[in-house]
Parts: C-alpha cells; structure tokens; sequence
C-alpha cells in the first residue's frame, strides 16, 4: 500500500498504529497460515508512549483514540507511505517525508522505517528507526524503538519497549525504556501496569513514572480509571495524578469518549485540570468527522470556567474504490476569544 499525504514534519500515524484486536477477556488470535483462500487473523500491536495514557497492546481497552499531530503546529509537508510484507508474518512500512527548499524544489528530510514481525509463541517484535536530514544534507538516526511482547500467562501480555536517543558523541544510545504488564481479569476487566524508565547518572535505569489502570466493558461501553504516580524528594511513589475516561456510542450509533485529568496540588488534595471530549459520527454523504476539543483550567484563575485550548476535526472519506482521503484541522482561540485555524493537513491514501 502506498499513500501520499501532507502531515507535520513527523510520522504520527506510525506512532499510534494498532491493528484489528481480539474481545477483552479473549486471546488476541494469532497468525495462521490462510486455509481455503480466507485472510489469517491480525495480532494486536501499538507502540507504547511514556506520555500517552495506558492502553492494551495486545487487550481492547477501547476503540476512540486521540487525534494525535505527532509534533508541534507547523508548515505543512509532504510524506509518502508504503507497507511491504516480510515474509508471512511481518510488515515493513517506510514514510518518506519531504518539504520545499527555497527554490521550491521538493527535498527529502525525514525518513521512519518500520517493521512488525509476529513469532511463534505469540510473540512480537517490532523496531522503528526516525533519520532526519542533518545541516550537510545527510539523513542521520535520530531515534530507535525496539519493542518486543510475549505472553507471559492465559489473557496476560508483557511489553518492553526500549527508546535509543543520540548521546554526547551524537550516536544513539539508550535512554528510556517502557515495561507495560496487561491481564483480563475475567470477561470484562483489563488491568494495567506500566512503568516508565530513564537512564541515571551511573547508568542504571531509574523509575520515572508509574501508571496503573483497570478498564470495565459494558456492552459497547468502556470505563477506565487510571492513577500517574512519581517519585517524591525521600525516592517514595506519590500520587501525581488521577485520569477517568468513559467510551460509549449515543442514540445515533456514534462513538463519544470523555477524558478528565485530575492533578494532586500542594497538599494532595486532586482537583480538576483539563477535560478532552472526543466524538466520532457518520455524516450523510459517508463521511466519517472526529472532533476533539481540549479544555483546561485557568491556573491563574483555578475558580473560572474550564477554558477552551484546542479543537482538533477530522474528516474521513472515501474518493473511489482505491483511494481514501482525510482532512485535519486544528484551532485554537485568539486573544479574542475567536477560534482560528493554525493548522491544515491532507491525506491522500492508494491501497
């Protein structure tokens, strides 16, 4: 599959990629080999992101994900995006990504290159390398993810995810590392533990942060509710903050989810901070539009209203039997209040 787009100078789509997956409370089915010209199965898989909040790699905790810029707003550039098996159980997918030089001449600039293997055992193993063009024009590795899961019970997944960063010498060495433990607790119950690493001045690693969350399915409706916790000054873990999430779909068949963060103040006491509503709704010409609007409170003024921040659209459709398109845009309110677009993005898919 190839597809051309025009994003911000960084891949976000291959940052919160995650294939078809499995019921909560089910294995994740495993690859087999097609039988009767029938598709085989496709194993879960997500990178996981030490900011992001928990989510299943392998068990559904919902289906609603954030709309995601991958970096800050910017000019638009343009990328191109094609996926290549390896073998029967593995992709390579590679996304050039260019912009316009002076002369309006398009050059190369970026380059994430891939690949997911799926192993015996219902292992996976997947690696993602970022070069970027560097001040003589040459791409350089700016970043490596390896990140690998294996079973570790019946309904129960460990991943460990290892970020390599360009050390002193400017050569990519190991930074942060991610271990994320996932168990269904039954039918409708998933439990998570992750922890998230940074190397110490001795070299060891070092506990950053610590998430655990316990998500509940209702029918088509998943609450989760998840607590962020850090070291405090005598190396003891203290609560940083609180998140509650619900996913349901309205009257009408759409999808909504409600995000609340809750921070812990001076004396421990947790008071609201932000809240991120997301809806999903198919428009009568077959569009598919997702709006995420992101309010927080006014730390100057923390007795005011929640203040809108951001208001994200996303438009999906479909423009022949083998080309897909989506539209993005970001706004944010001006010093008068008045909402106004700050970024636009276009993407144009062949399969």
């Amino acid at each position: 599959m190839k597809c051309h787009l025009l994003l911000p100078i960084v891949a976000a789509f291959l940052l919160n990629a995650q294939a078809a997956v499995s019921p909560p409370g089910e294995p994740a089915r495993q690859a087999a080999q097609p039988q009767g010209g029938q598709q085989k199965a496709a194993v879960p898989f997500r990178w996981l992101e030490a900011s992001d909040e928990t989510e299943g790699v392998r068990l559904v905790t919902g289906t609603l994900e954030r709309l995601k810029l991958g970096s800050e707003y910017g000019s638009a550039s343009e990328a191109e995006k094609e996926s290549v098996p390896i073998g029967t159980d593995g992709t390579r997918t590679t996304v050039k990504i260019y912009d316009r030089d002076v002369n309006g001449s398009r050059r190369l600039i970026e380059t994430v290159v891939e690949e997911v293997r799926n192993l015996p055992g219902g292992r996976t193993n997947a690696t993602r390398t970022v070069s970027r063009r560097d001040v003589d024009g040459r791409l350089k590795p700016i970043r490596k993810d390896t990140q690998e899961t294996v079973p570790t019970a019946t309904n129960a997944y460990q991943t460990t995810t290892i970020i390599q960063l360009p050390g002193p010498s400017g050569s990519l060495v190991q930074s942060e590392q991610i271990v994320q433990k996932e168990q269904a607790k039954g039918e409708n119950q998933i439990e998570i533990d992750r922890i998230h690493m940074l190397r110490g001045g001795s070299g060891s690693w070092e506990t950053s942060d610590r998430r655990v969350s316990t998500t509940r399915k209702t029918g088509d409706q998943f609450s989760t509710d998840e607590a962020v916790y850090r070291y405090d000054t005598n190396g003891r873990y203290q609560l940083d903050r609180q998140l509650s999430s619900k996913q349901w779909r309205d009257t009408r068949g759409g999808e909504q989810r409600e995000l609340s963060t809750y921070r812990s103040d001076l004396s421990g006491r947790l008071n609201l901070d932000s809240r991120t509503r997301i809806s999903k709704e198919a428009l009568p010409d077959g569009t598919t539009q997702t709006t995420q609007v992101l309010e927080q409170q006014n730390p100057a003024a923390p007795s005011d209203r929640m203040r809108l921040v951001e208001r994200i659209t996303e438009y999906v459709r479909l423009a022949g039997g083998d080309r897909r398109e989506s539209e993005l845009y970001v706004q944010t309110p001006d010093p008068n209040g008045q909402n106004q677009t700050v970024y636009s993005q276009r993407i144009v898919e062949f399969k």
